[in-house]
């Protein structure tokens, strides 16, 4: 069907795994707080090098609806996301394979619509991560609330350990 093109606070960057274990790939989650249904073909993703987009990529080159307050986990290889956490709504992880690569320590990301507006924006550092966390290869990071912004510290936690630290394709 028919999908929107994505405006500013509609869509959110919800949860993040940047340092993936070696056999493991990055993964970005969405999710879509609107009550409109949205097409992700509109949009594209890029990583920002001092204010400044390196490269853009389109998340679909075909429309891809996500639904009114669904999730959608954006992975190379959706079966090994899941494999390797098992706390995940499969049918919600789906492959992109040109997923822009995220540095494992720190990052900036960013979501434009076909007009060059920002739809969204995080950061993100490996020093956001629980201090009691040892080793934070393989665990992602969870936005605590999706109206507020995705830029600072205070709305990010590590996943936990009780959900094998990732919850792919579900709420956070």
């Amino acid at each position: 069907g028919y999908g929107f093109e994505a405006d500013s606070g509609e869509i959110c960057i919800n949860e993040i795994l940047f340092n993936p274990k070696p056999e493991d790939d990055d993964y970005i989650e969405l999710y879509n707080t609107s009550s409109r249904s949205l097409d992700l073909s509109k949009m594209k993703i890029a990583k920002l090098i001092n204010g400044s987009a390196e490269q853009f990529y389109a998340l679909f080159n075909t429309p891809r609806n996500i639904l009114p307050k669904e999730i959608l986990c954006l992975s190379k290889d959706p079966n090994k996301t899941c494999l390797s956490y098992p706390s995940n709504q499969s049918e919600q992880v789906i492959a992109y394979h040109t997923i822009c690569t995220m540095n494992d320590d720190t990052d900036r990301i960013v979501l434009i619509n076909r007009h060059g507006l920002r739809v969204e924006e995080i950061a993100y550092h490996e020093n956001w991560q629980h201090p009691l966390i040892n080793d934070v290869e393989g665990v992602a990071l969870e936005r605590r609330s999706s109206s507020q912004s995705g830029l600072t510290k205070d709305n990010w936690v590590s996943a936990c350990a009780n959900d094998g630290y990732g919850t792919p394709g579900l709420k956070n």
